[in-house]
C-alpha cells in the first residue's frame, strides 16, 4: 500500500493506541499504531484468521481487515468516521 499524502482528517490516541485517518484514492486509510503504554506491538491477522473472517461476509457490512505497514496497521476504508459513532443516538 502507498502512504497517504494528505494530512489527516481526524486524529485520536489513547495510551494503547493512536489512529489518525487520511484521505486516499477514493476513500480513506485508518492508520493505526500502538501508544506509549502498549506492551506489545500491532499485528495484522494471520493468513488462516484473515481467511476465516473473510468468509463470514456478513450481510450489509464491509469487513476491513488491516495490511501491516512497518509498525503500524492500515485500513483502507470507504469514510473517516468510526462506526460506533454511527451507532449512537
Amino acid at each position: 500500500m502507498t502512504q497517504p499524502t494528505a494530512s489527516a482528517v481526524q486524529e485520536f490516541a489513547t495510551g494503547f493506541l493512536r489512529t489518525a485517518i487520511h484521505p486516499h484514492g477514493p476513500g480513506y486509510v485508518w492508520i493505526r499504531r500502538p501508544g506509549d503504554d502498549r506492551p506489545v506491538p500491532l499485528s495484522a491477522p494471520s493468513a488462516p484468521v484473515r481467511a476465516a473472517l473473510t468468509a463470514l461476509r456478513p450481510a450489509g457490512l464491509r469487513l476491513a481487515l488491516p495490511e501491516a505497514v512497518g509498525d503500524a496497521l492500515h485500513y483502507r476504508v470507504p469514510g473517516p468516521v468510526p462506526v460506533a459513532k454511527l451507532c449512537v443516538g
